[in-house]
């Protein structure tokens, strides 16, 4: 333990102490939000260009999540246009997610533009870059995506797979909805898929209704949730901006099922014109357990459906609905968006916008048909023969899928 002399010298050591602890907490703090800026401008990964009022390029970034001041950092970054090389204001904003303990998330940097503004690539770059060199050249570029024409109604974003081997529901989530009129699927491959899912996959692309999309992450995926799922969904809805009308965003063993109607045109469009000013249709979620017995009831080509392996068809135990919000998926309308969850919107871009629930499970209902236990699959039990009132027309979409792909069944 250190002895002072006089009272003087103690508070001269405890006053030089105080100065170096500040200047080290001051340059700690500068040294943490460089190295962060260093992981942003490392980790932006995809640009799309947003004219939705004031004109910016909103580029998805990868972010550590125990992040600083959000305006803090945003007022450190510029964005370079290209070719132009002009220098544009930029702010950086996160994708609010649950805590959920992983060291990265999702964000945007929005970099801002004039009305006539369209680079055909963009650069981020930190002001401290800037200042040390003017004539700065980023390494990184990324290339613009600009909307297309309006090409379809309803479009499906499926979350990225990873290691995917279920061929029983990917064939029947696919042939279900491409039956209730859905459009158009953008899947995403995070790692390689078996050569079957690889088939199974290109003869719908053959088709011209499905999309694969590579999706590379920039961290490793134990250090972001579910493959970067956040940043996943609002690539699929800045994708399709302007291109599709509506985007229903749902993993393989989900689909939407209604008593009432026969599509998802006559649905949205019983329910937009009670409610024109919804941005998003919410729909309860029910399990199926795989697990569970097959219903006992008949119904037409039960026999077919079980050689073939049809589990959507074959089980038909529900457990309890839940409550809106919890589990529920969406169909959102993209331009409407300024941040989604994974069960329902965060914020919508017009305050005006709100989220339509669809309480009533004859109007519609999320059939999950889940293979795992879950500790919410809680009690009464109920058998829903809901979907095989469509049974021949899944059966026989299938078969001919079957005999694209030469296989017998989905198992």
């Amino acid at each position: 333990m250190a002895v002072f002399n006089s009272k003087l010298e103690c508070i001269k050591h405890i006053r030089l102490f105080l100065f170096l602890a500040a200047i080290n907490l001051f340059f700690g703090h500068r040294k943490q939000i460089y190295s962060r800026y260093l992981d942003i401008e490392k980790s932006a990964f995809i640009a799309f260009y947003d004219g939705r009022g004031n004109p910016v390029i909103t580029v998805i970034v990868i972010v550590k999540a125990d992040r600083l001041d959000e305006k803090l950092e945003s007022d450190r970054y510029s964005c370079i246009a290209d070719p132009s090389k002009k220098y544009l204001s930029a702010s950086l904003e996160y994708i609010t997610e649950p805590n959920w303990g992983y060291k990265y998330k999702g964000g945007f940097i929005r970099c801002n533009l004039t009305k006539t503004e369209k680079p055909k690539a963009i650069s981020i770059v930190l002001h401290s870059q800037i200042k040390k060199n003017r004539n700065f050249t980023p390494k990184i570029k990324l290339t613009v995506q600009y909307p297309s024409k309006f090409l379809r109604n309803f479009t499906r974003c499926v979350p990225a797979f990873y290691n995917f081997t279920d061929q029983n529901a990917l064939i029947q989530m696919l042939e279900s909805d491409l039956m209730f009129g859905m459009n158009h699927f953008i899947m995403y491959n995070y790692t390689g898929m078996t050569p079957k899912i690889q088939q199974i996959l290109k003869s719908y692309q053959d088709e011209g209704v499905l999309t694969l999309l590579q999706w590379n992450l920039p961290v490793l995926k134990k250090d972001i949730h579910y493959f970067g799922q956040m940043s996943n969904m609002h690539e699929c809805i800045l994708r399709n901006m302007y291109v599709s009308k509506y985007v229903f965003i749902a993993d393989v063993d989900e689909i939407v099922v209604s008593d009432m109607f026969s599509s998802w045109q006559s649905m949205t469009s019983s329910i937009l014109s009670k409610h024109p000013n919804c941005g998003a249709i919410s729909f309860r979620n029910a399990f199926f357990p795989i697990i569970f017995k097959d219903g006992a009831v008949d119904f037409p080509g039960k026999t077919i459906a079980r050689k073939m392996g049809l589990t959507f068809l074959l089980k038909t135990t529900r457990t309890k609905l839940h409550t809106i919000g919890d589990r529920s998926k969406l169909l959102v309308r993209p331009e409407t968006i300024h941040q989604m969850g994974i069960h329902g919107v965060q914020k919508f871009l017009n305050s005006k916008m709100t989220t339509c629930p669809v309480n009533n499970p004859k109007d519609a209902l999320l059939h999950h048909y889940r293979f795992k236990k879950a500790s919410d699959m809680r009690s009464p039990y109920t058998d829903d023969h809901t979907f095989q009132k469509y049974s021949n027309e899944l059966i026989s979409r299938v078969q001919k899928r079957f005999q694209k792909i030469k296989t017998t069944s989905v198992t």
